[in-house]
């Protein structure tokens, strides 16, 4: 089991304080609240200073792809709530029925008050886990707040709740910077005329405008020329490019260090040595913190561990793997091996990704024992191995 997944993560300093938006979340009324909006627009930094202005019991669960399997998301559920509340008794042997969820419902309202966080709900496509997710949305207590965190609004069914006044929705376009507030962001790292390009070209777009915080303000050079801002068409686009332009200032070693560590979903000072074949994670990552570039620590976790932020990951993953497809395929299977032995589920998606198909089939004829026996008939528990099996080539089973 994944801790990171349980925790919120680590709050940053110097992280923008929205008043308007905190205003909007602290409605009574709401019992389920909606937070909407692209990667990159806040949503999360917002919940969790939400979060730390309550005084009552919180818990948090991130959701990644592989949570759509009913045991597998329910487990993490109830262990989510456990670690506020660990008198929870609550577990599923592999079948996750109504009559379960139910159950951990039923237990949920004696444990009020209760805000459970649910991040990245986005993740979430499989139809079972989503129909059990709206069960528990449509019998939880008044005293059990349900926040959902996503990029979409959830495939729930939310229509009876918008209109009984249950349900609170902040949504994208409410979340992106007002130009007072790029300016209070920016504050003396430029000038009006610096900030008024900012929110010109990101549109208000926090994670944007957070990368173009570290960008030069050539009109304190030049007052008389316009600033220097990002020409692209799209947010993503802006993301790219600010990204680009970041990570060339950085020291080479720091730039490599990034795109290797850019494979991994979380890392810790031992998981990023693993990967880069070397002995100074701890330098980088310290770097990295004291500059407040691309990475969030993680609360709760027990080992300092940190995550790149998503847009981020992801421009310099597709960057490792044009520039340094040789480098793509050395990290990736550097990463499989380390994590064999502690989360062969991880290092079998390492290993595909490398690809190296033979490690894969070895990674995989480990685990798959994990789901025989009396369980294996439960679709949910066996559709995880076949996915894997899938990716392989025809020639790994011949051999």
């Amino acid at each position: 089991m994944l801790s990171t997944k349980i925790h919120p993560p680590r709050q940053r300093d110097g992280l923008l304080v929205r008043p308007r938006l905190l205003a909007a979340l602290a409605d009574p009324a709401a019992r389920l609240i909606s937070v909407t909006g692209p990667a990159g627009s806040g949503k999360t930094v917002l919940v969790r200073q939400w979060l730390d202005q309550l005084d009552e019991p919180t818990a948090w669960l991130t959701v990644d792809p592989q949570d759509n399997e009913p045991a597998r998301f329910w487990t993490y559920f109830a262990a989510a709530v456990a670690e506020s509340f660990p008198v929870l008794d609550w577990s599923t042997s592999g079948q996750v029925t109504a009559e379960s969820v139910e159950d951990l419902t039923d237990q949920l309202a004696t444990l009020a008050p209760l805000v459970l966080v649910l991040d990245d709900v986005h993740f979430l496509v499989d139809r079972e886990v989503l129909d059990q997710l709206g069960q528990l949305v449509d019998a939880s207590s008044p005293g059990v707040r349900l926040v959902l965190v996503s990029r979409a609004t959830p495939s729930l069914r939310l229509a009876r709740h918008r209109a009984s006044g249950v349900l609170l929705e902040v949504r994208g376009e409410e979340l992106l910077f007002t130009d007072a507030e790029t300016v209070e962001f920016l504050g003396s790292r430029g000038s009006a005329g610096f900030a008024a390009a900012v929110q010109d070209s990101t549109g208000g777009w926090p994670v944007a405008v957070g990368f173009a915080s570290h960008l030069p303000d050539r009109t304190r050079e030049h007052p008389t020329t316009s600033p220097t801002t990002p020409t692209a068409r799209s947010r993503q686009q802006i993301a790219d490019y600010l990204t680009e332009e970041v990570l060339r200032a950085q020291p080479l070693g720091v730039q490599q260090f990034l795109l290797d560590t850019s494979i991994l979903d979380e890392l810790t000072v031992s998981d990023a040595n693993a990967v880069c074949g070397t002995l100074d994670a701890a330098t980088h990552l310290h770097h990295l913190q004291r500059h407040d570039i691309f990475l969030s620590q993680l609360d709760g976790t027990g080992v300092d561990t940190w995550r790149h932020h998503a847009l981020v990951r992801d421009h310099l993953r597709r960057t490792l793997e044009r520039t340094q497809p040789d480098r793509w395929i050395q990290v990736q299977t550097q990463a499989a091996g380390h994590l064999a032995a502690r989360d062969t589920e991880r290092a079998i998606g390492h290993a595909l990704a490398a690809p190296d198909f033979d490690l894969a089939a070895d990674l995989i004829e480990q685990v798959v024992d994990r789901y025989d026996g009396p369980r294996s008939g439960d679709k949910s528990v066996t559709a995880q191995p076949l996915r894997w099996m899938e990716a392989l080539p025809d020639r790994v089973f011949v051999d």
